[in-house]
């Protein structure tokens, strides 16, 4: 979810999943965290209600765009907050 590198932006199937990651963060009806451990581990916790919305401007962004622009955005927690985040409601 959180690639170190442009290289890594590249990989098939893992370069580009940090995507998937910012548009679930911004789903209604869902709390959502990454782990700032390996390359970010995603953590969900969704409503019925929850709907996954599609954000097609991010389709052709690059690994530039994602640590200027979307990195910042993203709901990341170090493995303390990750265990309060799961325990906690």
């Amino acid at each position: 979810m959180l690639p170190r590198s442009s290289n890594e932006e590249k990989q098939d199937k893992s370069g580009d999943v940090w995507k998937n990651a910012y548009e679930i963060s911004m789903m209604n009806d869902s709390k959502f965290v990454i782990v700032n451990i390996d390359q970010g581990v995603g953590i969900l916790k969704v409503k019925k209600s929850a709907k996954y919305m599609k954000i097609p401007e991010i389709k052709d962004k690059s690994f530039k765009d994602y640590i200027n622009n979307f990195k910042p955005k993203l709901p990341i927690v170090n493995s303390d907050e990750a265990l309060d985040f799961i325990f906690n409601k």
